[in-house]
């Protein structure tokens, strides 16, 4: 079932609230889109609009993820299995710092959740193993290339184009444990303002971002 959490406890006085959705509805998915970019906000816009009218309390409606592909354009889908996801939370259990867990939703689960979760905490489930890789990393952008590309990227400095860039490179690494446990490690080791865990089927992103951008 999809899972969401938003965890700023690692944070300072701009990181967001520690909150937990449950039980959030994936209502759109995009996969191996091939299309024109500027047709890729359409269905969120419609998810969007609908959720306006709907409403709801505070603390819930819909969040939207987005891969940093999903708005470029190419003449073939992308290697990647997911650019675009929306969750729908109708139910929310916020955990502020030092008070109890403040609960946001239209039904009693809300509620018996609040409860129960102020027991025992939203992280209070054990890692299931260590969150390890499986494999050594690859590149997505080797010495040689990335090589040639700084050197594309001075080119452009020196003739007034821009005076920075943001030249990255992707990492893959095979793992096959439980991406919970993944989260869990991470948001140990390097606690984050903005750190976030999401979880549909066939699809994980445990993160923990010190920016607005996740």
């Amino acid at each position: 079932e999809p899972a969401l959490l938003f965890d700023g406890r690692g944070g300072h006085d701009g990181a967001w609230a520690c909150r937990l959705a449950l039980e959030p509805r994936l209502i759109l998915e995009v996969r191996n889109r091939a299309a024109d970019p500027s047709q890729v906000m359409k269905p969120i816009d419609a998810v969007v609009a609908r959720r306006r009218v709907a409403g709801g309390p505070g603390g819930t409606g819909v969040a939207v993820l987005c891969a940093y592909e999903a708005f470029a354009p190419r003449s073939r889908p992308s290697a990647n299995a997911c650019e675009i996801l929306a969750l729908e939370v109708d139910g929310a259990v916020a955990f502020p710092v030092g008070g109890p867990p403040v609960a946001a939703g239209r039904s009693g689960i809300v509620e018996r959740a609040a409860l129960d979760l102020a027991r025992r905490g939203p992280l209070a489930a054990a890692p299931a193993g260590p969150a390890l890789a499986a494999g050594p990393p690859r590149t997505s952008l080797g010495r040689e290339a990335y090589l040639g590309a700084v050197s594309r990227v001075k080119a452009h400095i020196a003739r007034g184009d821009v005076y920075q860039a943001n030249l990255t490179q992707r990492f893959d690494a095979p793992f096959d444990a439980d991406p919970w446990a993944l989260y869990r490690a991470i948001a140990k080791a390097s606690p984050a303002p903005r750190s976030a865990y999401v979880e549909v089927p066939g699809l994980a992103l445990a993160s923990a971002s010190p920016e607005m951008f996740v």
